[in-house]
């Protein structure tokens, strides 16, 4: 079975076009605690999903469409592989 994940880059070059202000907003005050984006989920038909990472302990969280920072998020992540 092929793996479409390997068509598309995890963060897309042009976020803005995937989310909103109240997510970016989120996202920029995050990565000042030392969060990363980790990737943008962009399912088609469907609205996107958005995670961040906290390298130091691997948490992982959503940010949801308001903007919200959800840890107790029910997403599986797959642990990150280094490169």
């Amino acid at each position: 079975m092929d793996d479409k994940r390997d068509k598309q880059p995890p963060i897309p070059d042009n976020i803005k076009q995937y989310l909103n202000e109240a997510q970016l907003m989120t996202i920029g005050q995050m990565e000042s605690f030392g969060w990363e984006l980790f990737f943008i989920r962009r399912p088609l038909f469907q609205e996107t999903l958005t995670i961040m990472y906290f390298p130091s302990s691997g948490e992982t969280a959503v940010i949801e469409q308001d903007g919200t920072f959800n840890k107790a998020h029910d997403v599986y992540v797959r642990p990150a592989v280094a490169a």
